[in-house]
């Protein structure tokens, strides 16, 4: 039995690149996830050294924005790292691991790569922001930036759920 699910863009792509990678490597750790994640990338928060009200406010937007980049980063990491360890441990197992599939998937069978289709989904296109003309500006930002901010690429995957159908010859046993 089939049944609809969605997900964003970037995780369907993280778990295709780990299924292709499920037969090479062996499997990380948490810890060993937590460290790549973050090494070489510890946020600095420079001291605000200038007196100028404007410089410090700034200064300080840059590094918290880096902080949080990092912590999404991070959080992203250890997040994705229970799907990738079940893709590892279970996709050439005996019965193997049936991955989540984009719908375009899941009808075309026989196409090696579906990418350009499940990118044409209507569902990728409603919730991808869309380029537009606009002058940035630090201060103010357009109200098309503001909502492209929010918006999240997702695509439609198709689940498998597998059940028993038990009739009245099998509740003898």
């Amino acid at each position: 039995m089939h049944y609809l699910h969605w997900e964003t863009d970037r995780g369907r792509t993280r778990s295709a690149n780990t299924i292709k990678e499920a037969g090479k490597a062996q499997f990380s750790s948490l810890a060993e996830v937590v460290e790549e994640a973050t090494a070489n990338e510890h946020p600095s928060i420079e001291p605000i050294v200038t007196m100028n009200e404007t410089s410090r406010y700034i200064k300080r937007r840059k590094g918290l924005a880096k902080v949080l980049f990092h912590a999404a980063k991070l959080f992203e990491a250890m997040d994705s790292h229970s799907d990738e360890r079940l893709i590892y441990e279970n996709l050439h197992e005996h019965p193997p691991l049936h991955p989540r599939r984009t719908l375009d998937q899941s009808y075309y069978g026989a196409l090696k790569n579906t990418q350009t289709r499940d990118r044409d989904q209507v569902v990728y296109r409603a919730t991808t922001p869309q380029p537009h003309a606009c002058i940035r500006d630090e201060a103010r930002k357009c109200a098309q930036c503001q909502e492209d901010v929010r918006m999240v690429p997702r695509v439609i995957m198709v689940d498998q759920l597998w059940m028993w159908i038990l009739d009245e010859s099998m509740l003898a046993f």
